[in-house]
């Protein structure tokens, strides 16, 4: 992440934690979000394959510009700890939520390590050559949660990893 996006995500944090924070919630296509953090990331890291596969009619209600930033720490992190190979953005549609899954064929992480990666400066020894100060995964779940959403994780070291967020749909129709 840029110096820039560093700035953003700890002044969020800040925010956060002194519940100023408000949020500009909208019916919207998480489509549009994907699309772009794809465009951007196929530029970033031309090395990596990058697929986007979406659902249909996927509207959600959420505040768009934190979703934007949420997808771009998940697909980041995938283009991290993955050295070459794919990342797959793809939306799933269930009855009251949408889920958008980010998967990559990276390093993984270890089962004991799971339940910490979305502690706030958790940094995995396995990791601790790469940039980072352990903000991203938790200010990920902070955006989720704020909007009625959760985060799931499946990973094998060697084989990558899926993070799964689910948000609520709108019963809105665009």
């Amino acid at each position: 992440a840029s110096m820039k996006e560093l700035v953003e995500r700890l002044l969020f944090l800040a925010r956060h934690d002194k519940k100023t924070l408000m949020l500009e919630m909208e019916v919207f296509d998480p489509l549009e979000v994907m699309s772009e953090v794809h465009r951007e990331a196929r530029l970033l890291s031309p090395a990596h394959r990058f697929e986007l596969n979406p659902a249909q009619n996927a509207r959600i209600s959420a505040d768009k510009g934190m979703i934007k930033q949420l997808m771009r720490i998940l697909v980041d992190n995938a283009i991290k700890y993955t050295e070459s190979g794919s990342i797959c953005v793809g939306v799933q549609l269930y009855e009251l939520f949408a889920r958008v899954d980010v998967t990559d064929t990276g390093i993984g992480i270890a089962e004991a390590e799971q339940p910490k990666i979305f502690s706030r400066f958790y940094r995995s020894q396995a990791v601790c050559e790469e940039e980072g100060v352990g903000i991203g995964l938790y200010l990920a779940r902070k955006i989720i949660s704020d909007q009625g959403g959760y985060i799931k994780l499946r990973s094998e070291v060697g084989i990558g990893s899926t993070f799964s967020v689910f948000l609520p749909r709108s019963a809105q129709i665009l």
